[in-house]
């Protein structure tokens, strides 16, 4: 259904959605808008969303440190932030490994 191009924007999943669920553009925009945000409102409360079949978001702390710039040598502190990480769950990336064998 998508075209290999690099990326996968919003657009291109509400497009999805009208034609495979028969949406008007306006009922699926507002629904991948308001599934984007919660599941931006769930990084705030949570430390971890986990959504079945696709993998698992955890926010976790990292501390501050001294780091080198590669292009002077010089040192300068990176300073402590939140992250995110991405694990991918085993069933994507099985398929995702039968698919790069025709790629």
């Amino acid at each position: 259904m998508f075209e290999n191009k690099g990326s996968l924007t919003r657009q291109e999943l509400s497009d999805v959605l009208m034609i495979e669920m028969g949406w008007e553009r306006h009922m699926a925009s507002s629904f991948v808008t308001d599934f984007f945000n919660e599941i931006g409102s769930a990084f705030e409360l949570h430390s971890e969303v986990k959504i079945t079949g696709l993998g698992s978001f955890c926010a976790r702390q990292k501390n501050s440190r001294v780091a080198r710039n590669p292009k002077t040598g010089e040192d300068a502190v990176v300073s402590a932030r939140r992250v995110l990480t991405f694990k991918i769950s085993p069933h994507l990336k099985k398929r995702m490994m039968n698919n790069s064998d025709s790629v």
